[in-house]
């Protein structure tokens, strides 16, 4: 069973999701991790049409993350920090298609993350 949303019209994302898949190169915590990020990551950047919400809690990465307990990240601080971070730059915006929230948050690149993909 795949935990990826293929039959929703809707991605659901952490805003610092955005910049993970901006600089997704098929690594991940664990294979299913990773598949479920390519799959999103393949989706998003494939269909320009896929609406994307933002949310500030587990989203739909996340759902395949070994790190997620109960909808609650083990590093559940930082990514509330780099969610905030991302927010910020958003100015409210929490809705749109990957194109649009990607060139929303500009050239920002990832701070404190441990894949330093920026």
């Amino acid at each position: 069973m795949s935990n990826t949303n293929t039959t929703h019209d809707t991605v659901t994302l952490r805003p610092h999701h955005l910049l993970c898949l901006r600089n997704f190169v098929g690594k991940g915590y664990s294979a299913g991790f990773t598949a479920n990020m390519a799959a999103i990551h393949k989706r998003l950047m494939s269909d320009g049409t896929t609406a994307v919400k933002l949310t500030r809690g587990a989203d739909d990465i996340c759902a395949a993350c070994p790190r997620d307990h109960g909808g609650v990240c083990e590093s559940e601080a930082l990514v509330c920090e780099l969610d905030g971070n991302v927010a910020a730059v958003l100015a409210g915006v929490t809705t749109g298609t990957y194109a649009e929230l990607d060139a929303a948050v500009g050239d920002m690149t990832c701070a404190g993350c441990e894949w330093k993909c920026g």
